[in-house]
């Protein structure tokens, strides 16, 4: 393992200035590597990719060649997921919930981008108690093809999505609250030839959970210089999360800032501030908390 390697780099992800999360800079550049599918955005977000040299030939070798399947079969039409378990990180995984909630409205088909607004049921996924739930919210969705600044500066085409969301209060399960939520979809996301996510593609998410805009989440996603990089910012009463990430198949580091519950020991208690830094080569994955560092092997498989 080359600790100098990790170290070094989480060195870099303990500077990085979290401030910055809400908004993407730098040059933008398409990458050239896997398939983009217009503006169709990944369900699957992971800090940590799997490592690039696991194959499915190596781990289900006496299978029946994928190949030989017909498209219609359920091997072909389920979602390839990759991933690294960390729960440290699972900051990241907000975005991938609100990105399987948007795949259900279909507001990427090019039949419905016409900025006709029309209603969509989506099953929210969601863990309350260690337990997944399933709630279905009604979401009236407008999608339309506009022209305006792209994140290079220059001025061109992208899919704007807006969405209000009816949602029952925590506090209050009869109180109805009405979320506003708005993407802006610049190049949809790039897949490798076994459908494993490779870069995020490039967008804006803004969502607010209160009229005054007190309460938000915002998200952005850009690849610079090849690099998908990826910027969370988002606070609730209850609630608070930063992170940032640099990622590649083969290297990549990033910083996260979350609440810690676990000194809490009584009702509306106020959490401590978490902060955890990261980052990985190819074989291993390194993540510090204060002076701690810890390190997995990325090779190993599940």
């Amino acid at each position: 393992m080359n600790n100098k390697i990790l170290l070094s780099a989480l060195s870099d992800a303990v500077t990085l200035a979290l401030a910055g999360c809400g908004g993407g800079g730098g040059t933008s550049t398409s990458s050239t590597t896997g398939t983009s599918r217009s503006y169709t955005l990944p369900t699957e977000i992971s800090a940590v990719p799997a490592s690039t040299s696991s194959t499915a030939a190596s781990l289900f070798s006496g299978l029946r060649a994928a190949s030989t399947l017909p498209s219609s079969s359920d091997y072909s039409k389920a979602e390839t997921a990759k991933y690294v378990e960390e729960h440290t990180l699972d900051q990241f995984s907000i975005i991938g919930q609100v990105m399987k909630a948007l795949a259900q409205t279909h507001a990427t088909d090019s039949a419905n981008q016409d900025g006709v607004a029309y209603k969509a049921m989506v099953a929210w996924e969601d863990e309350n108690n260690g337990v997944s739930t399933k709630t279905l919210e009604p979401w009236v969705v407008k999608s339309s093809i506009v022209s305006g600044t792209l994140p290079d500066g220059s001025t061109g085409n992208y899919n704007k999505i807006q969405a209000w969301i009816q949602e029952a209060d925590r506090n209050n399960p009869r109180q109805m609250n009405t979320l506003r939520a708005e993407f802006k979809i610049y190049t949809g996301a790039t897949f490798d030839t076994d459908g494993s996510v490779l870069t995020y593609g490039e967008w804006d998410l803004n969502v607010s959970f209160a009229s005054d805009n007190s309460q938000y989440f915002v998200a952005s996603a850009r690849v610079n210089n090849g690099t998908p990089e990826l910027k969370i910012n988002a606070y609730q009463t209850d609630w608070f999360s930063r992170a940032v990430l640099y990622r590649s198949g083969s290297s990549g580091y990033g910083k996260v800032e979350y609440p810690d519950y676990s000194s809490c020991k009584r009702q509306n208690c106020v959490p401590s501030t978490a902060t955890a830094s990261y980052a990985y080569d190819a074989n291993h994955l390194a993540v510090q908390q204060g002076s701690n560092i810890a390190a997995k092997d990325r090779s190993s498989k599940v």
